[in-house]
């Protein structure tokens, strides 16, 4: 398999987290780099979990699963999405410093590749901008999609309560 840093630099360009970001920015903001093979079913983090990581899928598929506050029973979750390669997760707990808001399970075998952000560095504060930019576009992106499945929710709500 490839070197990490190598095949950071390769993807870059399919994550919106990285658009106009240098090779040079990238490696100098990404820090502890790595592949990890999962199994279906594996977890990769656990809700609630501290954890500064951020993964990128490279192959496979992830499920986003959030669950009640008191249950440590995995049937007791509610599946969100499920993600594919070229989608990039963890990031909002890696650059909030929060805990997980939700867990993240293999759906089938998939490799990831996981870096960490560095702290704030005023020797990189251009880069750090860029990431934050972008980050705040892939939220917006969010917010619309979750708009748009909500408005579809309950434009189907209205339509049942108009057939009774």
């Amino acid at each position: 398999m490839q070197n990490s840093k190598e095949t950071l630099l390769k993807i870059k360009n399919n994550f919106k987290f990285f658009k106009q970001l240098s090779n040079e920015e990238i490696l100098a903001i990404c820090t502890d780099i790595a592949f990890l093979k999962v199994k279906e079913g594996e977890d990769i983090f656990k809700q609630n979990e501290e954890s500064n990581e951020i993964y990128c899928i490279i192959k496979g598929e992830v499920g986003i699963y959030v669950c009640p506050e008191d249950s440590q029973n995995a049937d007791e979750c509610t599946h969100i999405v499920n993600l594919e390669e070229k989608h990039l997760f963890g990031e909002i707990a890696a650059v909030t410093g929060e805990p997980r808001n939700a867990s993240a399970i293999a759906e089938v075998d998939s490799i990831l590749l996981r870096f960490r952000l560095m702290q704030y560095s005023s020797s990189h504060k251009d880069a750090i901008i860029k990431v934050y930019r972008n980050l705040i576009s892939i939220l917006a992106d969010k917010i619309k999609s979750n708009n748009m499945e909500i408005h579809a929710f309950m434009d189907e709500e209205v339509v049942h309560l108009d057939e009774e």
